[in-house]
């Protein structure tokens, strides 16, 4: 699971768990046109622009809805919302400051505020507002959720169990808790309570979100049989759904189903093409060499003027990241390859580059696209400390480290 990012201009960064943007689900009394909605909605049909547009709007009716009534506890926390969407940190946090000042014992402000805290580096304070929002909030289990995805993001495990079992003591039947709780049980490897968890999550809702969900986790248990039956139940119920495609590709992959593999990933292609798809890449493979662990990504198009195909992100034996390698095809080594004869007009060459730190060598030429087996084993040889680059580089340290 990844933490969202801003919708509008993107924080970036990634963790088990985080925080979710639920303010517009939990947020009260907002106007029946909601512009955070309205903008997210834009956004994640590639109207950027339009999307800004609507909040810079609301932002102009709402901050002289807060100048006219200074009392007006809502219009400082909607203004405070729009304005967070779009990064304007100091003002939001001006207003949501005066939104719980005006009224102190609403959840929903708390919670925001707590969010806008996250964001800006600043856990402990963070973590009290989320905690109050929960205790203000006793009866709705999605208090309890935010501050148990708080929790974990900030490495308090035990605080985000006992938040996510909160959670479930509140609504049994929450599927949001209860699918929380199974990521992190199973993050602990505490498969039995996990899978517990999973089973009970399908007999509230068998459908293929859930199907999902337990594909995930016993994936991670390294049942991968059960996983792929698991993430094939829920490709039947939504033919159209591409997370439950790329899952099967790459439990297929992991399972050496090479065929299914294939077949699914055709059809995965297929509803790219016709647009279902909105993530760039999906998670393609996963597997150890050596005492690396190697999680490979697959770009669906070959975009700008550095596109990659294929990405091997290399984890060192303690899990952290190391270094990545990719197999890539720009647009400068390709108009290099076209003035030397090397590829015809509307080829494209390839390049297998590694890349830790400065350093960036490069392990082999391509006329044409390998196909990912064959990449696959050649980036196992470089893991393996047997490949040999045939050329490379390492960038200077910036004058102010050269000492």
């Amino acid at each position: 699971m990844s933490v969202p990012k801003r919708r509008i201009f993107s924080r970036g960064g990634a963790m088990a768990f985080g925080l979710l943007a639920a303010m517009a689900s939990i947020a009260a009394d907002k106007p029946p046109a909601d512009p955070v909605v309205q903008a997210r909605k834009l956004l994640h049909g590639g109207e950027r622009d339009q999307a800004v547009r609507v909040l810079e709007t609301a932002i102009e009716t709402l901050t002289a809805k807060a100048k006219k009534e200074p009392d007006n506890a809502d219009a400082a926390f909607q203004l405070s919302r729009v304005l967070a969407e779009l990064q304007r940190d100091d003002e939001a946090r001006k207003y949501a400051d005066r939104a719980i000042r005006l009224d102190p014992k609403r959840p929903e402000y708390r919670m925001h505020r707590g969010r806008l805290l996250f964001y800006r580096n600043q856990p402990e304070a963070a973590m009290a507002d989320m905690t109050k929002a929960a205790d203000l909030a006793p009866d709705d289990p999605q208090y309890a959720i935010e501050l148990g995805k708080l929790c974990y993001s900030l490495g308090k495990k035990t605080e985000a169990e006992a938040a996510m079992r909160r959670a479930i003591k509140i609504d049994p039947k929450s599927t949001d808790a209860i699918t929380n709780l199974a990521y992190l049980l199973n993050d602990q490897k505490k498969y039995d309570q996990a899978g517990s968890l999973v089973e009970k999550l399908i007999a509230i809702d068998p459908g293929p979100k859930n199907r999902l969900v337990a594909g995930e986790v016993y994936k991670e248990q390294g049942k991968l049989d059960r996983a792929y039956q698991e993430s094939l139940t829920a490709h039947k119920l939504d033919p159209k759904n591409a997370r439950a495609l790329g899952n099967l590709v790459l439990l297929a992959q992991m399972s050496g189903k090479l065929d299914e593999r294939d077949r699914h990933r055709a059809a995965l292609m297929k509803l790219h093409r016709q647009g279902t798809t909105k993530a760039p890449a999906f998670i393609r493979d996963e597997f150890r060499a050596g005492k690396c662990k190697v999680r490979v990504l697959e770009f669906y198009e070959l975009k700008g003027n550095t596109p990659i195909k294929y990405l091997f992100e290399v984890s060192d034996e303690k899990g952290l990241p190391d270094y990545r390698i990719s197999l890539g095809s720009y647009a400068m080594t390709n108009a290099v390859a076209r003035e030397t004869g090397m590829i015809k007009e509307g080829e494209r060459m390839y390049h297998l580059d590694f890349y830790r730190e400065r350093q960036h060598r490069t392990y082999g030429m391509f006329p044409k696209s390998p196909t990912y087996d064959d990449v696959k084993k050649r980036v196992i040889t470089i893991i393996e400390g047997e490949g040999k680059p045939i050329s490379g580089s390492t960038m200077p340290k910036p004058w102010f480290q050269d000492k």
